[in-house]
């Protein structure tokens, strides 16, 4: 994959981020998982670096946000779940393509 396409890709990923961010006004806590992603994702200055830290920050916000809502701590809104959603395809994307060749074989990690 190009560096182009990577970092559009995390320049995606950030924009859906700061558009959650922005949408939950009242909790702090989500807001501070949510930063916590973004700075997971953003700690190298290697595009490729932070496109390999995307499945792994948005499974662990996904997975906070999800025990949020099963406990009914939070409810969130359509477009809430929206941008959650694009975040999850993103990232499960990402975690899915193949980055290598082994004796012809696709290896996916």
């Amino acid at each position: 994959m190009s560096e182009e396409k990577k970092l559009q890709e995390v320049k995606k990923v950030n924009q859906l981020l700061n558009r959650l961010n922005t949408s939950v006004q009242d909790n702090d806590a989500i807001k501070k998982e949510i930063l916590t992603a973004y700075a997971v994702i953003n700690k190298s200055e290697k595009v490729s670096q932070q496109q390999k830290q995307i499945p792994e920050a948005i499974r662990n916000l996904n997975w906070y946000l999800r025990n949020l809502a099963f406990a009914n701590e939070y409810h969130f809104t359509k477009e809430q779940n929206d941008i959650i959603n694009q975040l999850e395809v993103m990232s499960r994307s990402l975690k899915d393509s193949p980055i290598g060749i082994i004796n012809g074989v696709t290896m996916g990690f």
